[in-house]
């Protein structure tokens, strides 16, 4: 597969148990083992910056097609026991995506802090929103502390979202206070947005040794092709 391919991606917002945050690395490592045999290529967590009690995961696939593969199948009853154990009630925001390129994602992710940025047109401007949005990705491309970003729409069609990685916070808001403003501003009077903040996990040590959260394998018949490795 391509680098540069389209691929899927799924954002969960939820509330953590007490279990899950003294060691999310432990409740994660068999979710990725399970589903990196059916083409998860990235699997990432964190914790709301605004919201300490609301948790994340970013799950990436290699298409949407594996993705939903993966979801018939008979594993996912296995993969979902830990991701039960993890969440207090239901999870406040579950969105797939797919975004235009595996390459960007990855770099995003690898990223000090996240940024996701969730646009809904507000009738009657569904039209509107396109070029506006395109001007949000070209300018997020030359923005100092910009890591990179990472676009795409989700599966229902309804919502445009990006992700964005920043060396720090403060050139996040220091964008949004100047260069970006004038679009942001356009933007909030056409759509509904919502932007949420996170620290995804650095490089894992104890359960697994990638960059992205697969799993270690066991003997070379196991390994698994890691995108950005």
């Amino acid at each position: 597969m391509s680098n540069h391919a389209p691929i899927a991606v799924e954002i969960i917002w939820f509330t953590p148990s007490e279990e899950y945050l003294a060691d999310p690395e432990k409740m994660l490592a068999p979710v990725g083992k399970i589903s990196s045999e059916a083409g998860m290529i990235a699997a990432k967590y964190g914790l709301d910056s605004e919201r300490q009690r609301t948790a994340v995961w970013v799950f990436g696939w290699q298409s949407l097609a594996h993705h939903r593969r993966f979801l018939e199948g008979d594993h996912y009853v296995d993969a979902m026991l830990p991701i039960l154990g993890a969440i207090i009630g239901p999870s406040s925001g579950l969105t797939q995506i797919v975004l235009d390129d595996s390459s960007e994602f990855l770099q995003v992710i690898s990223c000090l802090h996240t940024q996701f940025i969730y646009i809904t047109a507000l009738p009657p401007h569904h039209d509107h929103l396109a070029p506006i949005v395109a001007t949000l990705k070209r300018l997020h491309q030359s923005l100092p502390g910009c890591c990179g970003s990472s676009w795409g729409t989700s599966v229902n069609g309804d919502v445009q979202v990006g992700m964005v990685g920043w060396r720090s916070i403060e050139d996040c808001a220091r964008a949004f206070t100047g260069e970006l403003a004038p679009t942001i501003k356009l933007l909030k009077g056409l759509s509904r947005l919502e932007i949420r903040y996170t620290t995804l996990n650095p490089k894992p040590s104890k359960y697994c040794d990638t960059e992205n959260c697969l799993p270690r394998p066991r003997n070379p018949e196991d390994e698994v092709t890691i995108l950005g490795s």
